[in-house]
């Protein structure tokens, strides 16, 4: 019988259906939520009820502080907070990034740098490269020493027998402070 309609007459019944069906699911879905609401609302009186009186008992048998657990659990807390507070990461100060990035600085012009190396245990930096003549090796190695940011600056004797494309490993003990 639809199919009979005119064009016209059936996209207008169309749209009324549509309309029809969509306030019936907004209906639907108002109703759910205020069902829900009068549903929990009893619930959630009575736990506010009930908290209050167990707030106010509380204070009648004297507070918080005298039951042991609590005591117990206060000691726990503050251990578990000290031991956060440990890991804080403004107190990592031996960051691999910022003594490479010290020693980077000191490069001077004739230094090829190819590698860098840091050991976590002793803290020393280690940079392989080639220098483009030993007068080069011999002021990167002056720079570093100067510097006032490393501690030990090692350049082995063997690297300075070659006289020209000199390869080389320098390692590096940063001042703890950096």
């Amino acid at each position: 019988m639809f199919k009979l309609l005119p064009e016209k007459i059936r996209t207008r019944v169309e749209h009324e259906y549509a309309m029809r069906l969509g306030v019936a699911i907004l209906t639907g879905l108002l109703f759910a939520i205020v069902v829900g609401i009068v549903g929990l609302l009893p619930s959630y009186l009575l736990f506010n009820i009930e908290e209050r009186r167990m707030q106010d008992e509380i204070i009648a048998i004297g507070g918080l502080e005298a039951h042991p657990e609590i005591i117990t659990l206060r000691k726990w807390l503050s251990g578990t907070n000290l031991k956060l507070s440990l890991l804080d990461p403004s107190l990592d100060v031996d960051r691999p990034s910022t003594y490479i990035a010290k020693a980077l600085e000191e490069k001077i012009g004739g230094i090829r740098v190819y590698t860098i190396g840091w050991s976590k245990n002793s803290g020393a930096i280690s940079i392989s490269g080639e220098a483009m003549d030993r007068q080069a090796l011999l002021d990167f190695e002056k720079e570093l020493n100067t510097s006032d940011k490393f501690a030990e600056v090692a350049i082995p004797v063997s690297n300075l027998a070659k006289t020209r494309d000199i390869a080389f490993k320098v390692e590096l003990i940063p001042k703890t402070n950096p």
